[in-house]
């Protein structure tokens, strides 16, 4: 007798009985998504449109995502570039301004702002929150945190510079901005908490 497949986790934590999800059908799916999200904005979105756009039934968009919203936030996580594609170059400290240039860039698009809009009214404990906290936001840490350990490693940063601590107040402020105060992100506002982070840093 044949044992009855395992727990299987959605795109946003939640087991699930089955088979194993198609790769193709998820992208399919995933794409869909995307397509329509530029093409009528995010309020234009259903599960129905998706459904026909990739040539599957409601039940197996529903299987994976619980709702239009949930599938949105997979479709934007999936474009997110990983760690694999960090910015890096010659200058470390230059690269992790291109990091938070590119969380800028993210959330400067008309699905971006929706997104934060829709995690600003999430609860922290919600699927969702915890699906783009560990694909993104601890990606971009990261990122973050690699170029400043180039930065130490080069000598650039004081002695006893408190990394971490920079690394808080880096992204603490990025996302008490996006998500509490609800005010846009730009590459202006970027590079001005990058500088007042590294002036804490930075050796005199």
């Amino acid at each position: 007798m044949a044992k009855s497949p395992k727990n299987q986790k959605t795109d946003v934590g939640k087991p699930v009985r089955g088979r194993p999800r198609s790769e193709k059908t998820r992208t399919a799916i995933l794409k869909a998504t995307a397509e329509l999200t530029r093409e009528n904005g995010v309020p234009g979105v259903t599960i129905e449109a998706v459904a026909a756009r990739a040539g599957v039934g409601k039940p197996t968009i529903y299987r994976y995502w619980a709702n239009a919203h949930e599938l949105v936030m997979a479709a934007l996580m999936e474009a997110a570039p990983t760690g694999g594609n960090a910015p890096s170059g010659d200058d470390p400290l230059e690269a992790l301004r291109a990091v938070l240039h590119r969380i800028a860039e993210t959330f400067a698009s008309t699905t971006g702002r929706y997104v934060a809009m829709m995690l600003a009214a999430a609860n922290e404990d919600s699927e969702v929150s915890k699906a783009f906290r560990s694909h993104f936001i601890r990606t971009r840490r990261s990122e973050a945190a690699s170029e400043l350990k180039r930065a130490e490693d080069e000598g650039l940063l004081r002695e006893g510079a408190d990394v971490q601590l920079a690394l808080d107040m880096m992204f603490g402020a990025v996302f008490y901005r996006l998500l509490m105060e609800q005010k846009p992100l730009d590459k202006t506002a970027m590079d001005r908490l990058l500088d007042a982070c590294l002036h804490g840093l930075l050796r005199a």
